[in-house]
Parts: structure tokens; C-alpha cells; sequence
């Protein structure tokens, strides 16, 4: 089973996806779209602010970044993702991934306005 850390380039709002196959990859754009969508809400985001979210994002589009800070942060929620289930492992606890999730976007990041990556999508949401 695979591992993939999606994030936002503008509020570096980001979560994990595990435990995807081979076959994932056939239908990824509907996946990644599924689970904004999951991750928002479990954020407790508004239903509007969620919906116009889903709404605009269109197409799902994959880039590269050579931005060192957008590939620092990622590098980052990864290795604390890698630590964080590893010590649940040792500790013989199943990840809850949305809570992996939470605690991720929980992280200060100082090139975001508002600190945390949750907080700098939650006032982005509003403004649409």
C-alpha cells in the first residue's frame, strides 16, 4: 500500500492519503477531489465553503515545484508523518490518518499569513 502527501501550494494546506494501489492511480483526479473534500470536513469546514471549493477546483492539474519552500514544507509534514506512525506502531495503535491529518495543519509555517496551514485555508475558503 502507498503513501501520498498532497498540499496546496498557496496555503500549504495539506493531508495524507494511505493506502492507495495500483489501480488508485486509474482514477487519482476523482481520488485527490474525494479527499479535499473528506479532509475539509473533517476540519469542520462549512457544507458552502466546501462546496464552492469542490466547484472551482476543475480539473485536478500535477506540477513540479522547484519553490524551496513549498518542497521544505512537504519534506517536513512527511517526516513528521513517518514519525508519528512509526511511534503508533510501536505503541501497537492503528494511524487514524484524519487525525494525522489534523495534527499536520496544525504546524506553523512562517510564509503563511495566518501561521497554520488550517487557519490560512479556512480565511482563503471564506473569501470565495
Amino acid at each position: 500500500m502507498m503513501k501520498c502527501l498532497v498540499m496546496n501550494n498557496m496555503t500549504r494546506y495539506n493531508f495524507i492519503i494511505y493506502g492507495l494501489k495500483k489501480g488508485d492511480f486509474k482514477q487519482f483526479d476523482e481520488i485527490i477531489v474525494n479527499e479535499i473534500a473528506n479532509n475539509l470536513k473533517a476540519d469542520k469546514v462549512k457544507e458552502t465553503h466546501r462546496q464552492k471549493y469542490i466547484n472551482k477546483c476543475g480539473q485536478v492539474s500535477y506540477t513540479s515545484t522547484n519553490d524551496r519552500s513549498i518542497i521544505s514544507q512537504i519534506n517536513e509534514m512527511i517526516r513528521v508523518s513517518k514519525y508519528k506512525m512509526e511511534a503508533d506502531k510501536v505503541n501497537g495503535i492503528e494511524t487514524d490518518i484524519y487525525k494525522l491529518n489534523r495534527f499536520l495543519n496544525g504546524f506553523i509555517m512562517l510564509k503563511l499569513p495566518e501561521l497554520y496551514s488550517g487557519e490560512t485555508m479556512r480565511s482563503a475558503l471564506q473569501s470565495l
